[in-house]
Parts: structure tokens; C-alpha cells; sequence
């Protein structure tokens, strides 16, 4: 079955499991939506404040990782991390010292992809503008795009605006893995 999805360009191969099996990755992708309707009345002040978790989109390995990001197969995906998550130098190093250059995920390496859709809906601008992302566990590395963000705590990231009309979407990725232990120094 995998061979017949391959063949039909519905998965490309990504690397190995740590025993060595092959792992592969979709070229498609699911979306899920919901929409709600909010009424506020013309020229008066409303306080609003959203709180969700999104619907999301997980790969049990990553592109990013150094022994897969430089496969040309993979170099469509690859760049499509590296313009909707902002990805940049420190980060790809945190990736490579969580997985290694190892061609088989070792480590465990895998992603959580959450995207939000704030630049539909005509709704700006915020006066107040809070956005706050908490990565869930100090191991774990999160990338987005977004202007004067500032560590809060160790697992949160904060970014504040005013008068913010939103001109993209957020999109969120999260990197879960074992960090790699240190070689033993002699």
C-alpha cells in the first residue's frame, strides 16, 4: 500500500524510526474550521478575549532535522516550514541539538503544527492587541512569526500591539523530542 501511495505522489519517504524502519510523509494536508458569529454595536468599546486550542497537524518526525531538511525530495516542504514559521539559524540548531545528525530519528523528533486563521473576517483593528503562546514544557521548541515577542516565563511568549489589524495567519510549530546527551569528554 505504501508503495501504490508513493507512486501516486501522496507520500515521499522522510527518514527512519530509530530501528531503522522507514517513515514517510504526507503531501496533502486536512484542515478543520468552525465559525461563530459576534455582533458589537458601531463606535462602542467591547473587551474581547478568545481562548482555544485549535485543531492541529502532527508528523512523527521533522522536516527541519538536519538529516532531512538537505534531501532534495524534501526541499518543497523544507521551505514551506521555513516561510510560515519564520524558521531561523537558532532554532535549527536547537533541532539539531535535540535529534543529531543521525539519518534515523533517534531521538523522537516530531512536530505539532497549529495554524489560526486571524487575517479572514474583515476584523481590525484591535485597539489592544495580547498574544500569548505557551510552548507547554521547557524541552519543547516553538517558532511563529511575530513582531516584539518577549519570553514571559520559560514555557511563554508574549507579543503586544496597538491599533493591530491582522495581515496574516498565525502558525504555530512546536519540536518534541529527547535531547541528544553530550559525548563523554576525555
Amino acid at each position: 500500500m505504501r508503495e501504490k501511495l508513493r507512486e501516486a505522489g501522496l507520500i515521499v519517504e522522510s527518514g527512519t524510526s530509530a530501528d531503522g524502519t522507514p517513515l514517510f510523509f504526507p503531501t496533502w494536508s486536512v484542515r478543520t474550521g468552525f465559525k461563530g458569529k459576534l455582533l458589537m454595536a458601531p463606535g462602542q468599546k467591547v473587551d474581547l478575549q478568545l481562548s482555544y486550542q485549535p485543531s492541529l497537524g502532527s508528523s512523527p518526525d521533522s522536516v527541519l532535522r538536519k538529516a532531512l531538511r538537505d534531501k532534495p525530495e524534501l526541499a518543497q516542504e523544507v521551505a514551506k516550514r521555513r516561510a510560515d514559521y519564520c524558521v531561523d539559524p537558532p532554532f535549527l540548531g536547537g533541532v539539531a541539538k535535540m535529534s543529531g545528525d543521525d539519518e534515523a530519528n533517534s531521538s523522537g523528533v516530531k512536530e505539532t503544527r497549529i495554524h489560526v486563521r486571524l487575517a479572514r473576517g474583515g476584523i481590525g483593528p484591535a485597539h489592544e492587541y495580547r498574544l500569548v503562546v505557551d510552548k507547554g514544557a521547557e524541552t519543547r521548541l516553538v517558532l511563529f512569526c511575530a513582531n516584539n515577542l518577549k519570553s514571559v516565563t520559560k514555557t511563554r511568549f508574549e507579543t503586544r500591539a496597538q491599533d493591530f489589524t491582522p495581515t496574516d495567519d498565525l502558525r504555530i510549530l512546536l519540536i518534541d523530542g529527547k535531547p541528544k546527551p553530550s559525548a563523554p569528554s576525555r
